[in-house]
């Protein structure tokens, strides 16, 4: 429940500095976005976020087998609930939908990224503690010997 929370408020984050990023750049082209109110879209983006990481649950129990296959559901997911809450909030009247569309499959490879950094960075961790209390190498020496093991019984064949 909290690394669900979290990575609703990590994503949001994200997700606000990227629209004030791409609303910068839009309001200079264009003088009908020069003052778009972002403190209004934060909550919908919140919510949004919100119905991303719940539908994410769901979609992590469909489990294909194929990793390009589950990340490809997991961002046509994010796509049907952006331009559903984009209609909803009207978002697509401010910004095309492509625009919306690179903004979440961005925010999706960041997160993905951080996750990867973080899930790295806890295996190091955890394997620093085998270490240190002599587990790993124990079971590095078994490894091995099933190793051994395992290649005379093929060679004896």
């Amino acid at each position: 429940m909290k690394k669900l929370v979290l990575g609703i408020f990590f994503t949001t984050g994200i997700s606000v500095v990227i629209v004030a990023i791409i609303f910068s750049v839009i309001s200079r082209q264009v003088e009908q976005y020069r003052w778009l109110d972002l403190h209004r879209h934060f909550l919908y983006i919140f919510f949004a976020n919100i119905a991303i990481h719940l539908g994410l649950l769901l979609t992590r129990k469909i489990d294909s087998g194929y990793r390009a296959l589950d990340v490809l559901l997991d961002v046509l997911f994010i796509m049907i609930v952006l331009i559903g809450f984009g209609w909803q909030f009207d978002w697509v009247g401010t910004v095309s939908v492509w625009i919306i569309a690179l903004m979440g499959v961005g925010i999706y490879v960041i997160g993905y990224a951080y996750n990867m950094v973080r899930i790295s960075g806890e295996v190091s961790q955890i394997n620093g503690l085998l270490e240190k209390r002599g587990i790993r190498k124990r079971f590095e020496k078994k490894q091995s010997i099933s190793n051994v093991v395992a290649n005379s019984r093929a060679t004896n064949l």
